[in-house]
Protein backbone atom coordinates (compact mmCIF):
# COMPACT_ATOMS: atom_id res chain seq x y z
CA UNK A 1 0.00 0.00 0.00
CA UNK A 2 1.39 3.22 -0.78
CA UNK A 3 0.95 6.12 1.96
CA UNK A 4 2.12 9.26 2.75
CA UNK A 5 1.75 10.38 6.50
CA UNK A 6 1.80 13.66 8.69
CA UNK A 7 1.38 14.12 12.03
CA UNK A 8 -2.26 14.19 11.90
CA UNK A 9 -2.94 12.50 8.11
CA UNK A 10 -2.50 9.70 6.12
CA UNK A 11 -3.13 9.66 2.44
CA UNK A 12 -3.48 6.54 1.31
CA UNK A 13 -3.64 5.89 -2.39
CA UNK A 14 -6.54 3.35 -3.28
CA UNK A 15 -5.06 0.23 -5.42
CA UNK A 16 -7.29 -1.63 -7.31
CA UNK A 17 -9.44 -3.73 -5.56
CA UNK A 18 -9.89 -0.59 -2.48
CA UNK A 19 -11.21 1.79 -5.51
CA UNK A 20 -13.80 -0.55 -6.86
CA UNK A 21 -15.08 -0.12 -2.88
CA UNK A 22 -14.81 3.67 -2.88
CA UNK A 23 -18.11 3.67 -4.21
CA UNK A 24 -19.90 2.42 -0.90
CA UNK A 25 -17.82 4.29 2.28
CA UNK A 26 -18.91 1.64 4.79
CA UNK A 27 -16.99 -1.14 2.92
CA UNK A 28 -13.62 0.88 1.84
CA UNK A 29 -13.63 1.93 5.83
CA UNK A 30 -13.76 -1.33 6.39
CA UNK A 31 -11.46 -2.87 4.28
CA UNK A 32 -8.90 0.57 5.52
CA UNK A 33 -9.32 -0.90 9.14
CA UNK A 34 -11.71 2.46 10.20
CA UNK A 35 -14.60 2.62 11.79
CA UNK A 36 -17.56 3.25 10.15
CA UNK A 37 -18.73 6.78 9.99
CA UNK A 38 -22.26 6.55 8.69
CA UNK A 39 -21.49 8.33 5.71
CA UNK A 40 -22.62 7.30 2.12
CA UNK A 41 -22.99 8.60 -1.27
CA UNK A 42 -26.40 10.01 -1.92
CA UNK A 43 -28.05 7.67 -5.00
CA UNK A 44 -28.43 10.51 -7.51
CA UNK A 45 -24.28 10.58 -7.36
CA UNK A 46 -23.63 6.59 -7.13
CA UNK A 47 -24.08 6.19 -11.06
CA UNK A 48 -21.84 8.81 -11.69
CA UNK A 49 -19.22 7.88 -9.13
CA UNK A 50 -19.84 4.15 -10.53
CA UNK A 51 -18.79 5.37 -14.11
CA UNK A 52 -15.71 7.58 -13.05
CA UNK A 53 -14.69 4.15 -10.79
CA UNK A 54 -15.13 2.44 -13.73
CA UNK A 55 -13.17 4.55 -16.30
CA UNK A 56 -10.16 5.18 -13.55
CA UNK A 57 -9.45 1.15 -12.96
CA UNK A 58 -10.01 0.55 -16.69
CA UNK A 59 -7.00 2.60 -17.08
CA UNK A 60 -5.46 1.14 -14.22
CA UNK A 61 -5.48 -1.79 -15.64
CA UNK A 62 -3.85 -0.46 -19.37
CA UNK A 63 -1.23 1.73 -17.33
CA UNK A 64 -0.77 -0.63 -14.30
CA UNK A 65 2.97 1.19 -13.81
CA UNK A 66 1.14 4.25 -13.24
CA UNK A 67 -2.11 3.30 -11.38
CA UNK A 68 -0.97 5.88 -8.74
CA UNK A 69 -1.35 9.12 -10.66
CA UNK A 70 -4.64 7.47 -11.43
CA UNK A 71 -6.90 6.55 -8.72
CA UNK A 72 -7.72 8.43 -6.01
CA UNK A 73 -5.78 8.64 -2.92
CA UNK A 74 -8.22 9.34 0.50
CA UNK A 75 -7.49 11.46 3.19
CA UNK A 76 -7.44 9.76 6.90
CA UNK A 77 -7.50 12.07 10.24
CA UNK A 78 -5.09 9.80 12.49
CA UNK A 79 -6.55 10.24 15.84
CA UNK A 80 -10.69 10.02 14.79
CA UNK A 81 -9.55 7.00 11.74
CA UNK A 82 -11.96 8.88 9.78
CA UNK A 83 -11.94 9.85 5.93
CA UNK A 84 -11.57 13.68 5.73
CA UNK A 85 -11.20 14.10 2.27
CA UNK A 86 -9.48 12.84 -1.06
CA UNK A 87 -6.70 13.89 -3.32
CA UNK A 88 -6.60 12.84 -7.55
CA UNK A 89 -4.04 13.69 -9.96
CA UNK A 90 -4.98 14.14 -13.67
CA UNK A 91 -2.90 11.03 -14.84
CA UNK A 92 0.46 9.88 -15.11
CA UNK A 93 3.15 13.06 -15.98
CA UNK A 94 2.95 14.21 -19.57
CA UNK A 95 5.64 14.86 -21.85
CA UNK A 96 6.68 17.35 -20.39
CA UNK A 97 6.65 16.22 -16.76
CA UNK A 98 3.67 17.79 -15.61
CA UNK A 99 1.14 16.32 -13.07
CA UNK A 100 -1.83 18.46 -11.91
CA UNK A 101 -3.40 17.47 -8.35
CA UNK A 102 -6.74 18.13 -7.31
CA UNK A 103 -7.83 17.70 -3.63
CA UNK A 104 -10.96 18.17 -0.80
CA UNK A 105 -11.51 18.15 3.09
CA UNK A 106 -15.01 17.72 4.23
CA UNK A 107 -16.74 20.43 5.48
CA UNK A 108 -16.15 19.84 8.50
CA UNK A 109 -12.96 19.65 8.54
CA UNK A 110 -12.06 22.49 6.39
CA UNK A 111 -10.33 25.52 7.82
CA UNK A 112 -7.98 23.15 10.36
CA UNK A 113 -5.11 23.60 8.02
CA UNK A 114 -5.27 19.74 6.87
CA UNK A 115 -4.21 21.12 3.49
CA UNK A 116 -1.81 23.17 4.46
CA UNK A 117 -0.33 20.47 6.69
CA UNK A 118 -0.67 17.59 3.74
CA UNK A 119 0.35 19.57 0.64
CA UNK A 120 3.94 19.68 1.39
CA UNK A 121 4.58 16.10 2.02
CA UNK A 122 2.66 15.35 -1.05
CA UNK A 123 4.28 17.94 -3.17
CA UNK A 124 7.64 16.56 -1.71
CA UNK A 125 6.50 12.65 -2.95
CA UNK A 126 5.51 13.90 -6.25
CA UNK A 127 8.42 16.16 -7.29
CA UNK A 128 10.67 13.03 -6.02
CA UNK A 129 9.49 10.97 -9.08
CA UNK A 130 11.22 10.30 -11.95
CA UNK A 131 9.02 11.27 -14.66
CA UNK A 132 8.16 14.88 -12.61
CA UNK A 133 9.42 18.04 -12.91
CA UNK A 134 5.74 20.48 -12.35
CA UNK A 135 3.19 19.77 -10.21
CA UNK A 136 0.10 21.90 -11.03
CA UNK A 137 -3.04 23.20 -9.45
CA UNK A 138 -5.86 24.89 -10.43
CA UNK A 139 -8.19 27.22 -7.76
CA UNK A 140 -11.54 29.47 -8.08
CA UNK A 141 -10.18 32.99 -7.97
CA UNK A 142 -12.21 33.38 -4.82
CA UNK A 143 -11.10 29.53 -2.90
CA UNK A 144 -8.57 31.29 -0.57
CA UNK A 145 -8.04 28.22 2.00
CA UNK A 146 -6.47 26.42 -1.25
CA UNK A 147 -4.62 29.19 -2.09
CA UNK A 148 -2.95 29.55 1.12
CA UNK A 149 -2.09 25.67 1.43
CA UNK A 150 -0.77 25.76 -2.35
CA UNK A 151 1.33 28.84 -1.52
CA UNK A 152 2.43 27.24 1.94
CA UNK A 153 3.55 23.95 -0.11
CA UNK A 154 5.71 25.88 -2.35
CA UNK A 155 3.09 26.46 -5.30
CA UNK A 156 3.65 29.61 -6.98
CA UNK A 157 0.86 31.46 -8.94
CA UNK A 158 2.00 30.45 -12.40
CA UNK A 159 -1.05 32.20 -14.56
CA UNK A 160 -5.04 33.33 -13.87
CA UNK A 161 -7.71 34.62 -15.56
CA UNK A 162 -11.08 36.18 -14.35
CA UNK A 163 -12.66 32.78 -12.55
CA UNK A 164 -9.25 30.48 -12.13
CA UNK A 165 -5.53 30.80 -10.65
CA UNK A 166 -2.95 28.18 -11.89
CA UNK A 167 -0.57 27.09 -9.55
CA UNK A 168 2.83 25.13 -10.34
CA UNK A 169 5.43 23.78 -7.98
CA UNK A 170 9.19 22.60 -9.04
CA UNK A 171 11.98 20.52 -7.71
CA UNK A 172 14.72 23.16 -7.31
CA UNK A 173 17.40 23.06 -10.34
CA UNK A 174 20.49 21.69 -9.26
Amino acid sequence: MLELETNRLRAIALEEKLLELSVSPPALERALGLPESGFDIPPQLTAEMRAGVNAALRLMRERPLDWMWITTWQIVHKEEQRIIGAIQFNGPPDHTGQVQIGFLIQGLYQRDGFMSELLPAVTHWVLSQPAVRVLAAQTATDNVPAQKALSRAGFHRAAEDAHSIWWAAAMPED
